[in-house]
């Protein structure tokens, strides 16, 4: 394990690469865990009093799963440069549509996206799209929420729909159900599973045994779902 010239940043020998990773330590985590994600790499999180040293046997238990996911955020980068983004599970070509002026619109017609925006900056584009990707999941969660809940009978309170960095939901006691809207680019499965965990947590507020029986009980391959969600998850991004 060696450190980088000037930074916080680590470096480790993985799968015969040089590969950079950062820690992080958290009161609230109990183990230690890695995490992959296009915007930060890879990650390790440490619960406080946990020993530094620690960290590099750790990462080489999972170098094998560490490399595969880092070569498929590389993957799904190099075919978003090629101009693809992703809608419910499905890959679009994102055609933009330069009209000065003009208010930012966007229109799926068969496999692309024409995403009409003032002006060609990176910045404008990919804020447009992720407005266009709240509206998106703001309409399917609460049509599948609403659906769901028929059979569940939940008294739900408000329905919010944020940019969590590490959540794709949170439930909170006054019955407020918030979800992220990167959860549009999933397959509708897993935003079914997802709006099934928070409605479960209306109930109880913990991953229990009891809790994962409600789950269950709704959504019986949620297990299925939460491994796409390891997997996936971090390649659901703009």
């Amino acid at each position: 394990m060696k450190k980088k010239d000037g930074g916080n940043s680590l470096q480790i020998q993985l799968g015969g690469k040089v590969v950079s990773y950062s820690v992080r330590r958290s009161a609230r985590a109990k183990n230690i865990s890695i995490k992959v994600s296009p915007d930060r790499g890879l990650e390790v999180v440490m619960p406080s009093g946990v020993k530094f040293y620690n960290v590099e046997s750790c990462l080489k238990s999972r170098e094998d799963w560490i490399i595969a996911r880092l070569d498929q955020i590389k993957q799904l980068q190099d075919k978003k440069d090629s101009g693809q983004v992703v809608f419910l599970g499905r890959k679009y070509g994102l055609v933009p549509i330069i009209r000065h002026q003009a208010s930012a619109s966007v229109k799926i017609l068969d496999d692309k996206i024409y995403i009409t925006v003032p002006d060609n900056s990176p910045k404008t584009l990919a804020d447009a799209l992720e407005r266009w990707y709240r509206a998106q999941a703001r309409i399917i969660i609460e049509d599948r929420l609403w659906r769901i809940n028929k059979e569940a009978g939940y008294k739900i309170n408000r329905i919010f729909i944020k940019g969590q960095k590490t959540r794709w939901g949170s439930c909170s006691r006054l019955g407020n159900l918030n979800f992220n809207w990167r959860l549009a680019m999933a397959p509708v499965e897993i935003i079914d599973y997802i709006v099934i965990h928070e409605l479960s947590h209306l109930e109880e507020m913990n991953h229990s045994a009891n809790f994962w029986r409600l789950v269950e009980k709704l959504c019986p391959d949620y297990k299925k779902y939460r491994k796409w969600l390891r997997e996936n998850g971090p390649l659901l991004t703009l």
